[in-house]
C-alpha cells in the first residue's frame, strides 16, 4: 500500500517537473501532451485511492474476523483446560483404583493357592476312602449276593408276572379289536367292490351316452335342432316370446334364394333384429377328444376358422337389406358358452372381425341380456302409451266436469227463480187473499178446516266447493311421480312410434288440470 502512495507521489512530482519544463520552453504541444499525461497520472491516482480504500475495507474485515477467531480460540482453550483438569482427576482416581485392584488380585491369588492345596489334600483323602469303601463293598456284596440271590429271583418273577398280566389282558383286547376291525374291513371292501362295479357300469353307460350324444351332435340336423331349442329357451328366460318371431313365422326371398332366420326380435318403433343360430361342433368335439396338446390346439384353430367362415356367410346374406326396418346388423347365436370361449382363446380377433362385418357374436348369457334390454324398451313404450291414455282421460274428465258445471249453474238459476215466484205468491196471498178470507169468517161462513199461514222462504243457494268431486279425482288420478320425465320420455317414444302427439302443454299440465278442484264460483249467491 505504501509503494502505491510512493508511486503516486513520484508521478505527481514528475508531472510537476514536466509542466515546469514546458512552461520554460513554451512549447504548447508538449504542454498538451504533458497535460494528458497529468490527467492519466490523476486517473492512476484515483485508481490507486480506490484500491487503497478497498484494501482498507478488506483489512478491517480480516481484523474483525481475526478478533472473532481469537475469541473462539480463547473459549475453546478454556473448555480444553476444563476437560484436561477433569481428565487429570479421572486419571488420579483410576490410578488409585488400579493400585487397589492389584492388591486385591494378589490377595485372591494367595487364597487360590491355599484352596488348590486344600483341594489336592481332599482328593487324596477321597481316593483313600474310595479304596477302603470298595474293598468293604466287595466283601459285603459277595455275602449279600449269595444270601439274597434266590429271594431276588423269586421276587423278580412275581413282580414280572404282576407287571405283565395287565399287558396280556390289553393284548387280548387288542386282538379282539383287530379281529373285529378285520371283519369290518372285509365287509367294507366287499361293499366298496360292489360300489366300484356299479360306478364302473354307470361310467360305461355315461360314456356310451356321451358317445351317442357326440355322434348325434356331429349330424347337422341334430345340431340345428339343439341350437333352435337353446334359442327358444333363451327367449323364454328373457320373457320375450310375445315380441319374437321364430323361423316358422318369418321368411323372405332374395336373389340367392329364400332367407329364413331362426329368430326375428321386434324392437319398439317397428325396428327388428335378426338372430341366426349356428352350431359349429365338429372341430370343437375333435379338440375335446384329443389328449395331445398340439393336436388339440390345431382342432381349436379349425373351430375358430369355422366361426370366422360363418361370420362371412351371415355378412354376405345381409339380412338388414331383406327385412324392412331391420337394424344394420345380425346376431349369430352360439348355444354354448364354451363354443365361443374356445374360439376366442385361439383367435381373440373374432369379435372385432364380426363387428366389422355387422355380425354380433352372442351366447345364451349375452343374448339374454340383449333381449332383456329390448323388453325394458317395450315396457317403457307401454308406460308412455299409458301416460298418453291418462292424459286423454284427464282431458275428457275435465271437459265433462265443465259441462256438468254449466248444468249445475242452470239448475241454480232455476231454483232461485222458483224461490222468487214462491215468495211473490205468498206476498200476494197475504195482501189480497188472506183479508178476504178473514172477512168471510167474520160473516159467519161455516168452514171445515182452517187455512194455515204461508211462510216466506228466505233460504238462498250457497257457493259450493265440490269436495267429494275433488276427492274422487284424487282417487282416479293419483300423484304421478316424475311426470315431467314421463312426458319427455313419452314424446320420444311418440316420435319413434308415430303416435298422436300430446298437446304442447305437456302431460304434466294436463294431469294437473284434471286434478284441479272444481269450484262453482260463477254461480250467483242467490242461486240454487
Amino acid at each position: 500500500m505504501e509503494s502505491v502512495v510512493v508511486e503516486v507521489v513520484l508521478a505527481l512530482m514528475a508531472a510537476a517537473a514536466v509542466v515546469y519544463a514546458l512552461k520554460l520552453r513554451g512549447e504548447n504541444a508538449r504542454f498538451v501532451a504533458v497535460s494528458h499525461q497529468l490527467e492519466e497520472a490523476q486517473a492512476g491516482r484515483d485508481s490507486a485511492q480506490r484500491d487503497l480504500t478497498t484494501a482498507a475495507t478488506e483489512l478491517a474485515r480480516v481484523e474483525s474476523k481475526l478478533e472473532e477467531t481469537e475469541r473462539h480460540a480463547a473459549a475453546e482453550r478454556e473448555r480444553l483446560e476444563a476437560e484436561n483438569s477433569e481428565l487429570r482427576r479421572d486419571q488420579t482416581a483410576a490410578g488409585d483404583r488400579s493400585t487397589q485392584l492389584v492388591a486385591d488380585i494378589a490377595e485372591l491369588q494367595t487364597r487360590n493357592e491355599a484352596q488348590r492345596a486344600n483341594l489336592e489334600e481332599q482328593k487324596r483323602q477321597l481316593a483313600d476312602a474310595e479304596k477302603r469303601l470298595g474293598d468293604t463293598f466287595k466283601a459285603l456284596s459277595q455275602d449279600a449276593l449269595k444270601s439274597n440271590n434266590d429271594q431276588f429271583l423269586t421276587l423278580a418273577a412275581q413282580k414280572q408276572e404282576a407287571t405283565l398280566k395287565p399287558v396280556f389282558e390289553k393284548l387280548k383286547g387288542v386282538k379282539a379289536a383287530l379281529d373285529d376291525l378285520e371283519s369290518k374291513r372285509t365287509n367294507a371292501y366287499a361293499e366298496l367292490r360292489t360300489q366300484v362295479g356299479s360306478l364302473t357300469q354307470a361310467h360305461a353307460t355315461l360314456q356310451a351316452e356321451t358317445h351317442n350324444l357326440v355322434g348325434a351332435l356331429k349330424h347337422g340336423s341334430t345340431r340345428g335342432r339343439w341350437g333352435e331349442l337353446q334359442l327358444r329357451r333363451v327367449v323364454e328366460l328373457a320373457g320375450m316370446l310375445e315380441r319374437c318371431d321364430f323361423d316358422t313365422q318369418h321368411s323372405v326371398s332374395s336373389e340367392d334364394g329364400g332367407l329364413r332366420p331362426d329368430l326375428v326380435v321386434h324392437l319398439p318403433g317397428g325396428k327388428t333384429i335378426v338372430v341366426d343360430a349356428k352350431v359349429p361342433m365338429n372341430a370343437y368335439l375333435e379338440a375335446m377328444e384329443e389328449d395331445d396338446e398340439k393336436r388339440r390346439s390345431e382342432a381349436l384353430g379349425r373351430h375358430a376358422q369355422h366361426l370366422r367362415n360363418h361370420i362371412k356367410q351371415l355378412s354376405s346374406k345381409a339380412y338388414w337389406r331383406q327385412f324392412e326396418n331391420s337394424a344394420e346388423l345380425v346376431v349369430m347365436f352360439l348355444p354354448g358358452e364354451s363354443l365361443l370361449s374356445a374360439a376366442l382363446h385361439q383367435d381373440p380377433s373374432l369379435i372385432e372381425a364380426g363387428a366389422d362385418k355387422r355380425v354380433i357374436l352372442a351366447t345364451p348369457t349375452t343374448l339374454i341380456g340383449l333381449l332383456r334390454a329390448v323388453n325394458y324398451g317395450w315396457s317403457q313404450q307401454k308406460l308412455a302409451k299409458n301416460a298418453q291414455l291418462i292424459s286423454q282421460l284427464g282431458g275428457d274428465l275435465y271437459d265433462a266436469l265443465a259441462v256438468m258445471t254449466g248444468h249445475v249453474r242452470k239448475m241454480g238459476g232455476s231454483l232461485k227463480s222458483a224461490v222468487d215466484h214462491y215468495n211473490s205468491l205468498v206476498g200476494s196471498a197475504e195482501r189480497r187473499v188472506a183479508p178476504k178470507a178473514r172477512r168471510l169468517l167474520e160473516c159467519g161462513v161455516p168452514v171445515r178446516k182452517e187455512v194455515g199461514d204461508l211462510d216466506v222462504i228466505d233460504a238462498t243457494t250457497r257457493q259450493v266447493t265440490l269436495r267429494e268431486l275433488e276427492e274422487s279425482t284424487d282417487e282416479v288420478l293419483p300423484e304421478l311421480v316424475g311426470v315431467d320425465d314421463a312426458d319427455s320420455r313419452f314424446q320420444d317414444f311418440a316420435e319413434a312410434e308415430d303416435l298422436p302427439q300430446v298437446p304442447r302443454e305437456g302431460l304434466a299440465k294436463q294431469v294437473d288440470e284434471a286434478r284441479t278442484p272444481i269450484r262453482l264460483s260463477s254461480i250467483p249467491p242467490s242461486g240454487w
